[in-house]
Protein backbone atom coordinates (compact mmCIF):
# COMPACT_ATOMS: atom_id res chain seq x y z
CA UNK A 1 0.00 0.00 0.00
CA UNK A 2 1.10 3.55 -0.66
CA UNK A 3 2.55 5.34 2.39
CA UNK A 4 0.96 8.25 4.26
CA UNK A 5 3.95 10.46 3.43
CA UNK A 6 3.60 9.67 -0.28
CA UNK A 7 -0.13 10.49 -0.19
CA UNK A 8 0.57 13.74 1.65
CA UNK A 9 3.08 14.77 -1.04
CA UNK A 10 0.63 13.79 -3.79
CA UNK A 11 -2.12 15.92 -2.20
CA UNK A 12 0.18 18.95 -2.03
CA UNK A 13 1.11 18.46 -5.70
CA UNK A 14 -2.58 18.25 -6.65
CA UNK A 15 -3.25 21.42 -4.62
CA UNK A 16 -0.41 23.21 -6.40
CA UNK A 17 -1.70 22.05 -9.81
CA UNK A 18 -5.33 22.92 -8.89
CA UNK A 19 -6.38 19.37 -9.74
CA UNK A 20 -7.88 16.40 -7.92
CA UNK A 21 -5.88 13.38 -6.82
CA UNK A 22 -7.12 9.91 -7.72
CA UNK A 23 -5.71 6.82 -5.99
CA UNK A 24 -6.98 3.61 -7.61
CA UNK A 25 -8.09 0.61 -5.52
CA UNK A 26 -6.79 2.10 -2.26
CA UNK A 27 -9.45 0.71 0.11
CA UNK A 28 -11.21 -2.19 -1.59
CA UNK A 29 -13.23 -3.49 1.39
CA UNK A 30 -16.20 -1.22 0.60
CA UNK A 31 -19.62 -1.00 2.29
CA UNK A 32 -22.54 -2.66 0.50
CA UNK A 33 -25.70 -1.00 -0.83
CA UNK A 34 -27.86 -2.20 2.10
CA UNK A 35 -25.59 -0.33 4.52
CA UNK A 36 -26.17 2.92 2.61
CA UNK A 37 -29.92 2.34 2.48
CA UNK A 38 -30.06 1.58 6.23
CA UNK A 39 -28.02 4.75 6.93
CA UNK A 40 -30.35 6.84 4.75
CA UNK A 41 -33.44 5.35 6.40
CA UNK A 42 -32.13 5.91 9.93
CA UNK A 43 -31.19 9.56 9.40
CA UNK A 44 -34.31 10.35 7.40
CA UNK A 45 -36.38 9.17 10.36
CA UNK A 46 -34.24 10.56 13.22
CA UNK A 47 -34.23 14.22 14.22
CA UNK A 48 -30.65 15.43 14.77
CA UNK A 49 -29.60 17.51 17.77
CA UNK A 50 -29.12 21.24 17.35
CA UNK A 51 -30.37 23.72 14.77
CA UNK A 52 -31.83 22.38 11.55
CA UNK A 53 -30.98 23.55 8.07
CA UNK A 54 -33.85 24.91 6.03
CA UNK A 55 -34.94 23.66 2.61
CA UNK A 56 -34.41 26.02 -0.31
CA UNK A 57 -35.19 26.06 -4.03
CA UNK A 58 -32.39 23.55 -4.76
CA UNK A 59 -32.56 21.21 -1.77
CA UNK A 60 -35.22 19.55 0.33
CA UNK A 61 -33.89 18.93 3.83
CA UNK A 62 -35.52 16.46 6.20
CA UNK A 63 -33.86 15.65 9.53
CA UNK A 64 -30.46 16.59 8.12
CA UNK A 65 -30.84 14.40 5.04
CA UNK A 66 -30.50 16.51 1.91
CA UNK A 67 -32.54 15.42 -1.11
CA UNK A 68 -30.90 17.14 -4.04
CA UNK A 69 -31.91 16.51 -7.67
CA UNK A 70 -32.73 13.29 -9.52
CA UNK A 71 -32.80 10.90 -6.54
CA UNK A 72 -29.52 12.34 -5.25
CA UNK A 73 -29.07 12.31 -1.45
CA UNK A 74 -26.45 13.65 0.94
CA UNK A 75 -26.78 12.02 4.36
CA UNK A 76 -24.99 13.30 7.46
CA UNK A 77 -22.91 11.41 9.98
CA UNK A 78 -21.50 8.41 8.17
CA UNK A 79 -18.92 8.42 10.94
CA UNK A 80 -20.08 10.28 14.01
CA UNK A 81 -17.98 11.08 17.07
CA UNK A 82 -15.60 8.23 16.26
CA UNK A 83 -18.41 5.71 15.90
CA UNK A 84 -18.60 3.44 12.87
CA UNK A 85 -22.09 2.03 13.44
CA UNK A 86 -23.25 1.94 9.83
CA UNK A 87 -19.90 1.70 8.09
CA UNK A 88 -17.26 -0.18 10.12
CA UNK A 89 -15.19 -0.37 6.90
CA UNK A 90 -14.57 3.39 7.26
CA UNK A 91 -12.28 2.97 10.25
CA UNK A 92 -9.17 2.22 8.13
CA UNK A 93 -9.90 5.09 5.72
CA UNK A 94 -10.46 7.60 8.53
CA UNK A 95 -7.38 6.52 10.49
CA UNK A 96 -5.20 6.72 7.37
CA UNK A 97 -6.32 10.22 6.33
CA UNK A 98 -6.42 11.55 9.91
CA UNK A 99 -2.69 10.77 9.98
CA UNK A 100 -2.07 12.19 6.50
CA UNK A 101 -3.72 15.49 7.50
CA UNK A 102 -2.51 15.36 11.12
CA UNK A 103 -6.05 16.16 12.29
CA UNK A 104 -9.29 14.32 12.93
CA UNK A 105 -11.96 14.54 10.26
CA UNK A 106 -15.02 16.44 11.37
CA UNK A 107 -17.14 13.52 10.24
CA UNK A 108 -18.18 11.89 7.06
CA UNK A 109 -21.27 12.11 4.94
CA UNK A 110 -22.63 9.76 2.34
CA UNK A 111 -23.58 10.69 -1.21
CA UNK A 112 -26.06 8.44 -2.99
CA UNK A 113 -27.54 8.53 -6.43
CA UNK A 114 -30.25 5.91 -6.47
CA UNK A 115 -30.85 6.41 -10.19
CA UNK A 116 -27.96 7.07 -12.55
CA UNK A 117 -29.30 9.82 -14.71
CA UNK A 118 -26.21 11.53 -16.07
CA UNK A 119 -27.23 14.78 -14.36
CA UNK A 120 -24.07 16.74 -13.66
CA UNK A 121 -23.67 17.93 -10.07
CA UNK A 122 -23.23 21.71 -10.46
CA UNK A 123 -19.65 22.88 -10.66
CA UNK A 124 -18.44 24.41 -7.44
CA UNK A 125 -15.53 25.05 -5.11
CA UNK A 126 -15.39 23.59 -1.59
CA UNK A 127 -13.96 25.36 1.46
CA UNK A 128 -12.42 22.12 2.74
CA UNK A 129 -10.22 19.33 1.45
CA UNK A 130 -12.64 16.51 0.64
CA UNK A 131 -11.61 12.87 0.59
CA UNK A 132 -14.17 10.81 -1.36
CA UNK A 133 -14.22 7.03 -1.09
CA UNK A 134 -16.13 5.46 -3.99
CA UNK A 135 -18.00 2.44 -2.63
CA UNK A 136 -20.64 1.46 -5.20
CA UNK A 137 -21.08 2.31 -8.88
CA UNK A 138 -18.81 4.83 -10.55
CA UNK A 139 -18.57 8.60 -10.87
CA UNK A 140 -16.98 10.84 -13.49
CA UNK A 141 -15.20 13.86 -11.96
CA UNK A 142 -14.03 16.92 -13.87
CA UNK A 143 -11.86 19.89 -12.96
CA UNK A 144 -12.43 23.12 -14.89
CA UNK A 145 -10.17 26.01 -15.76
CA UNK A 146 -12.96 28.60 -16.04
CA UNK A 147 -16.70 29.11 -15.65
CA UNK A 148 -19.27 30.77 -17.89
CA UNK A 149 -21.60 33.62 -16.89
CA UNK A 150 -24.04 31.02 -15.49
CA UNK A 151 -21.33 29.62 -13.18
CA UNK A 152 -21.00 26.37 -15.14
CA UNK A 153 -17.58 24.87 -15.72
CA UNK A 154 -15.98 25.31 -19.12
CA UNK A 155 -12.61 24.16 -20.42
CA UNK A 156 -12.16 20.91 -18.47
CA UNK A 157 -8.50 20.34 -17.62
CA UNK A 158 -8.93 16.96 -15.91
CA UNK A 159 -11.45 14.11 -16.15
CA UNK A 160 -11.26 10.93 -14.07
CA UNK A 161 -13.63 8.03 -13.50
CA UNK A 162 -13.64 6.50 -10.04
CA UNK A 163 -14.67 2.93 -9.29
CA UNK A 164 -15.34 1.07 -6.02
CA UNK A 165 -12.29 1.18 -3.75
CA UNK A 166 -10.86 4.34 -5.36
CA UNK A 167 -10.11 7.50 -3.38
CA UNK A 168 -10.46 11.02 -4.77
CA UNK A 169 -8.96 13.97 -2.89
CA UNK A 170 -10.37 17.36 -3.90
CA UNK A 171 -8.17 20.10 -2.40
CA UNK A 172 -9.92 23.20 -1.12
CA UNK A 173 -10.43 25.74 -3.89
CA UNK A 174 -10.40 23.34 -6.87
CA UNK A 175 -13.26 24.18 -9.28
CA UNK A 176 -14.93 20.84 -10.00
CA UNK A 177 -18.11 18.99 -10.90
CA UNK A 178 -19.13 15.37 -11.14
CA UNK A 179 -21.41 13.18 -13.15
CA UNK A 180 -23.03 10.25 -11.34
CA UNK A 181 -23.88 8.52 -14.62
CA UNK A 182 -24.92 5.29 -12.87
CA UNK A 183 -26.33 4.51 -9.42
CA UNK A 184 -23.53 5.17 -6.99
CA UNK A 185 -22.65 5.52 -3.31
CA UNK A 186 -19.63 7.26 -1.82
CA UNK A 187 -18.49 8.48 1.57
CA UNK A 188 -16.79 11.86 1.96
CA UNK A 189 -14.55 13.08 4.76
CA UNK A 190 -13.71 16.74 5.37
CA UNK A 191 -10.28 18.11 6.33
CA UNK A 192 -8.63 21.50 6.68
CA UNK A 193 -11.94 23.25 7.24
CA UNK A 194 -11.69 27.03 7.21
CA UNK A 195 -13.15 28.20 10.52
CA UNK A 196 -14.22 31.81 10.94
Amino acid sequence: MISKDEVSQMIEQARSDKKILQIKSMFINVPKWDQFINHLDYHFNTTPEGPQEESDEWHTIHNGTVAKTGYYFHVREATSRGEFTFFPECRDVVEFFDEVYNEKTNGGGTFLNIVGNGMMVPTHVDDVDSVFWQCQGSTIWQVFLNKDDQGRGVEPIQTVTVEPGDIIVVPRGVFHGLNPHVSRAAIAFRYKEVRE
